[in-house]
């Protein structure tokens, strides 16, 4: 930073430069610099104007001679370099300021031969005199700076202008010398010796200065932008003018210091005139001269390098000799040893085998014989490497006088990388034509400049149709504003967005598409379009709705399935656990809807579903949510609902539900068992709240359906035997905790033993004696009722076995049979093969069934019946009277004998409606041949009553409770 000290001020030499011209920084610094050293020197010549230079002073005429003729001189050199350069492009300011200094020049001379001292000057030479033609000559030049500074004409002068001009001047300074010289009373007086300066000779010397300080002003103000000629020195010579002017303001002797150094200051002012001329004249244009030759050489090098790297040679064929010369590219080009000529065989053997046919026929026929000019694109082998280029030649025919060929002159260029290039673009254009995606090409006002044909087919408009037009003609309406919106803000800040997009087709169809829009950038970086691929997706969205729809809905009722309910639920409890509000889950479960299957078919079974799914979504409300598990389970969840408000939402379900369904010709009426449980007492996650929802609706199962129940706490310890019981199940076998006991069966009249019912008791390690009743049910759900009821199978048998090899009377044993043992395949086949590995007659062997196993699936059931009925294995019907067998099928049953439940027989000595059940079954059974036994027989009013009403058997504790293997074994004996 350069900073300059003025009157004890700095001044910052950068920032007073700033708003100039950068061309101008540096030069212009400098000036500032000496008019500042300058300045200084005049600031310390005012304060001692005699130090230093007193010697100069007694010697002044010479001195003043000497400076004034160098000022004389360089006004001269001035006027003759502007003069002699005119015909240069130079303006006519230039002209005019130099025919302006040669007048100063003439009134320097008559300034310097008016002094005194020197010889008569047409007239007496006095001080008055010199003084008026150095005011005149200072006038001139001040005038003529400020004119080229204010009027700047850019044209070239004209010969005729700088003649007049001079003429001009010639007068102008004959007029000024005839009235010094003969009228000078005309002119008021300058200087007063022994007073010194005057007044009017003040004014006239601050005229001046004000005139080249404003000058410099204009200048500088100039400086702001380039000018046609140096402005810098100019402006340093008006400034020097003006410093110099006022050295003549201080003199009181006109041979003192402040003259001298005024004449000093303007030989510096003069010489930055001459430079300004001179630099505008001569050097600046030999300087752009020497510019162009250099640009001019650089031009050339750069026009070799150029056809070097395009690979561009020339040559000239001539075809008296069929030579042709080639330039040093061209020998590169063509791999060839360096020589001057070549002859047109030597072409004929560079061009590839399969053109030289093609290229010999084509310059004979078209170029020679029909003086065509030479255009074509060929390949060559170049002889260096073997490598197969290709090549396009130029030639231009050349003729004689007498109009005879003399020669072709022209180029040849490697392209082999713009063929390259080129395939390559063919394929990039293929692709693009054919991509199975749309591709489109706008603007960046987002007009189309190109789409291609997987375009048109998807959307139906041509290219024709489209080009110029903004996308938007395919908007539906149904993309959201803010779609649009993320997109362009991505696309101008330069990033590619990639969405959906639902567009409208030709046809007006609508459609969806997944687009993906990227900026095209120049290699500077600058974009300059836009490109958009884009894939139809519509099938693919249908489908993977579908695929939603079946991964998160029931596909018969349209409910949510278990993923969807979960999703939801953990949400709803989630939402829960932050607020504090309860949650109600239900466990939904239609009574006896299996019947309906079975009687009427699935298809009226799934219309039933259906009806129930809407009549549930009609009775939850909107933030609630019901969902189908599979068959007749549903789960609903009700967020933000107590106890007192699951009542009556269960109410509300049992009473829609339980509606008649008009499906066909069938009026079905079904009733709906639910289990509710309440987050957060009956669970903290979902999976323990259905579970134990679960557990509660299995309650109003057993407590008689159609209703509702809360799970409580003896639930959950019912639901934790029940798994123990499962865990126990599992290692019951192995740790032969299960044991058979036998109770006798007797005739009627208790003389007969007929046979023995074999019962299955368990002994727990911890619970002791589990009842049948309690986990015959849990084996028979948990699937290990096949492993047990095979072993009870075999084990009875095995007994029955030996108590014959021991002797006891030949009787028969009775085995209860699950559904689930009786519905495996080949169930006959492995009956047959245990009776055979013991060695047991078949008669001997009597199976029970429960009535709902047979109505379960009534023609399988009697097709098994009629295998073992053919192996004499007897079949009997278990706790008949406590289902609804259908009469027809139960004719057909190859059955023994109906066993008559307990429950009827325990109150039959005081209800009379089971007095008539019991009554009704011994006489259908001996209609249909069919034994009967009664089971539960405890008392003799009992055994009277069966006995007066016929019954064949009894089994009860009236005879005997059920005992071990060893003890009934006894009784036998006892009854012997």
């Amino acid at each position: 930073m350069i900073k300059i000290k003025l009157l004890g001020k700095d001044i910052n030499m950068n920032k007073l430069t700033s708003k100039l011209d950068a061309s101008y920084q540096r030069e212009i610094k400098k000036s500032l610099l000496i008019i500042f050293l300058l300045a200084v020197v005049l600031s310390g010549i005012s304060l001692f104007p005699s130090f230093g230079i007193d010697i100069l002073t007694i010697n002044y005429l010479p001195i003043h001679t000497i400076l004034e003729t160098i000022a004389v001189v360089t006004s001269s050199l001035i006027f003759a370099v502007g003069w002699n350069t005119y015909r240069a492009k130079i303006s006519v300011n230039i002209v005019f300021l130099c025919i302006l200094f040669f007048g100063v020049a003439i009134f320097d001379v008559s300034h310097i031969l008016s002094y005194e001292g020197m010889p008569y000057y047409i007239t007496e030479n006095s001080v008055e005199k010199a003084i008026d033609f150095w005011l005149a000559g200072r006038l001139l030049a001040a005038m003529a700076l400020m004119i080229f500074a204010l009027f700047h004409i850019s044209h070239r002068s004209r010969l005729s202008n700088r003649y007049f001009l001079l003429t001009m001047v010639f007068l102008f300074i004959l007029c000024v010398h005839w009235i010094v010289f003969f009228h000078q009373d005309w002119i008021p007086a300058t200087f007063i010796e022994g007073s010194g300066l005057t007044a009017f000779k003040s004014a006239a010397e601050y005229f001046i200065i004000a005139l080249n300080l404003t000058t410099a002003l204009i200048l500088w103000r100039r400086m702001s932008r380039i000018q046609s000629y140096d402005v810098v020195s100019l402006f340093t010579a008006v400034t020097i003018m003006a410093m110099s002017e006022f050295f003549f303001t201080l003199y009181g002797e006109v041979t003192d210091t402040y003259n001298l150094m005024g004449h000093l200051y303007k030989l510096i002012a003069y010489a930055y005139v001459y430079k300004a001329i001179f630099v505008t004249t001569v050097q600046s244009p030999y300087i752009e001269l020497e510019k162009s030759k250099s640009e001019l050489i650089e031009s050339e090098q750069t026009l070799r390098e150029s056809q070097n790297i395009a690979g561009l040679g020339s040559y000239i064929f001539d075809f008296t000799t069929l030579d042709w010369s080639a330039s040093e590219i061209l020998i590169q080009v063509f791999g060839v040893k360096e020589k001057a000529l070549y002859s047109y065989d030597d072409w004929i053997d560079i061009i590839h085998p399969d053109d030289r046919e093609m290229m010999i026929k084509y310059f004979r026929d078209e170029v020679m014989a029909q003086g065509n000019s030479f255009d074509k694109e060929y390949r060559i082998t170049r002889k260096n490497d073997n490598a197969v280029r290709w090549m396009h030649g130029l030639g231009k025919l050349r003729y004689k006088d007498d109009g005879t060929l003399k020669e072709m002159i022209g180029t040849i260029q490697d392209i082999t990388e713009r063929k390259e290039t080129l395939e390559t673009l063919i394929k990039l254009s293929l692709a693009v034509e054919q991509s199975p995606n749309s591709i489109v090409i706008t603007d960046l006002d987002g007009n189309i400049e190109y789409v291609n044909a997987k375009f048109s087919a998807v959307t139906g408009y041509s290219l024709k149709e489209v080009l110029g037009k903004n996308p938007r003609i395919l908007q539906s309406s149904k993309t959201p504003i803010e779609t649009y919106d993320v997109m362009w803000e991505a696309l101008q800040k330069g990033n590619t967005w990639e969405g959906e997009l639902i567009n409208k087709r030709k046809d007006g169809q609508i459609y969806i598409e997944s687009a993906i829009i990227s900026p095209v950038k120049a290699t500077s970086g600058k974009i300059t379009n836009y490109v958009a691929i884009k894939e139809d997706i519509t099938e693919k969205k249908s489908a993977q709705e579908h695929i939603d729809n079946l991964a998160h809905f029931d596909q018969l009722t349209g409910l949510a399935n278990r993923i969807l309910f979960g999703e939801h639920a953990k949400y709803l409890l989630e939402h829960s656990k932050r607020t504090q509000t309860s949650v109600a889950i239900m466990f939904l479960d239609l009574d006896h809807f299996k019947d309906i299957n079975d009687s009427l078919g699935h298809s009226i079974g799934d219309e039933v579903l259906k009806q129930t799914a809407q009549r549930l979504k009609n009775a939850l409300r909107s933030e609630d949510m019901v969902s189908r598990l599979g068959g007749d389970e549903f789960i609903l969840i009700f967020p933000d609902t107590d106890i007192t408000q699951a009542i009556n939402i269960a109410t509300k379900i049992i009473e829609a539900v339980s509606g008649v369904n008009l499906i066909e010709e069938y009026e079905l009426t079904l009733t709906p068992s639910i289990g509710i449980a309440i987050y957060p007492n009956d669970g903290m996650d979902l999976e323990t709240l259905l579970k134990n929802a679960d557990t509660a609706m299995y309650r109003v199962k057993e407590e008689g359906r159609n209703g509702y129940s809360f799970f409580t706490q003896q639930m959950q310890e019912n639901l934790s035997r029940n798994l123990d019981i499962v865990n126990g199940l599992r290692y019951a076998l192995e740790r032969d905790e299960f044991e058979l006991y036998y109770q006798p069966q007797l005739s009627v009249d208790g003389k007969n033993i007929i046979g023995a019912e074999a019962l299955l008791r368990w002994k727990h390690p911890l619970f002791g004696m589990v009842s049948p009743g309690e986990f015959i049910p849990i084996a028979e759900e948990s699937g290990q009722i096949i492993k047990i009821g095979d072993w009870v199978l075999k084990t009875a048998i095995k007994q029955m076995k030996k108590w014959q090899d021991e002797g006891l009377q030949d009787m028969i044993v009775a085995v209860n049979l699950s559904a689930v043992q009786f519905k495996q395949a080949n169930f006959s086949e492995h009956i047959l093969e245990i009776l055979q590995s013991v060695g047991l007659a078949h008669e001997y062997l009597e199976l029970e069934l429960t009535e709902a196993v047979t109505m379960n699936d009534p023609k399988a059931v009697i097709s098994v019946m009629d295998k073992l009925h053919e192996q004499n294995i007897r079949m009997s019907i278990d706790d008949f009277g406590t289902g609804y067998s259908s009469l027809s099928y139960l004719k057909k049953f190859k059955i023994y004998k109906l066993k008559i439940d307990q429950s009827f027989i325990r109150d039959i000595h005081s209800d009379q409606d089971d007095r008539a059940i019991v009554t009704t079954i011994i006489h259908m059974a001996k209609s249909l041949g069919i034994q009967t036994i009664a089971e539960g027989v405890e008392t003799l009013e009992q055994l009277e009553f069966l006995r007066a009403n016929g019954c064949n058997e009894i089994q009860g504790y009236y005879y005997s409770k059920p005992l071990t293997s060893s003890d009934f074994a006894a009784f036998v004996r006892s009854r012997g």
